[in-house]
């Protein structure tokens, strides 16, 4: 399995949670672009990139999570076992329980944010460009201002929700930053 998940990959991970009235299982995968100029210096141009797993259990009443950045099959069928487990072992502890959730239709599909452009297919140089513009604009503005700053930040996010009660969202969001 690639770091990319597809949504069968996690329908078939629940279908392994076996003695659970809920499971609930949540990827993301974010990429953060960013580049910094303070007074004519280029400062900082990274990229980040994260991703993981977060899967959630209603066993017995009681809550388990269980998190992991591994996206092997292995990895993902031990984190769901550990949520089982963690649910297990609160529910011998617990007196309050959750008796249920509440029905709701649920999403299914492909989500995605309304872009004028695709931030991904801008290239490094004109976003260094743009952001070293927006820097200088800041320190000709007027002769008092002695120090200016300008970064801009982008978040690429892919995410899969998918639940046993039949949620099947895909979701890939894009949020720009420009700060002066």
């Amino acid at each position: 399995m690639t770091s990319l998940l597809v949504i069968d990959d996690l329908l078939s991970l629940i279908s392994k949670a076996k003695d659970t009235k809920y499971v609930e299982v949540r990827y993301q995968s974010r990429t953060t672009n960013e580049v910094n100029f303070s007074n004519g210096e280029l400062e900082r141009i990274r990229s980040i990139e994260n991703s993981g797993c977060g899967i959630r259990v209603l066993v017995d009443g009681c809550w388990g999570f269980s998190s992991t950045h591994l996206l092997s099959k292995n990895a993902l069928k031990d984190s769901l076992y550990e949520a089982i487990s963690v649910a297990k072992l609160l529910a011998g502890t617990k007196k309050n329980r959750v008796e249920g959730l509440a029905t709701s239709k649920l999403a299914k599909g492909l989500y995605k944010t309304k872009i004028k452009g695709d931030l991904s297919s801008i290239d490094i140089e004109k976003k260094v460009r743009i952001t070293k513009e927006a820097e200088e604009q800041a320190r000709k503005y007027s002769p008092v201002i002695k120090f200016a700053s300008c970064v801009y930040r982008e978040m690429l996010d892919h995410k899969l929700i998918v639940n046993s009660d039949g949620a099947e969202v895909e979701i890939f969001d894009s949020k720009p930053e420009f700060n002066v």
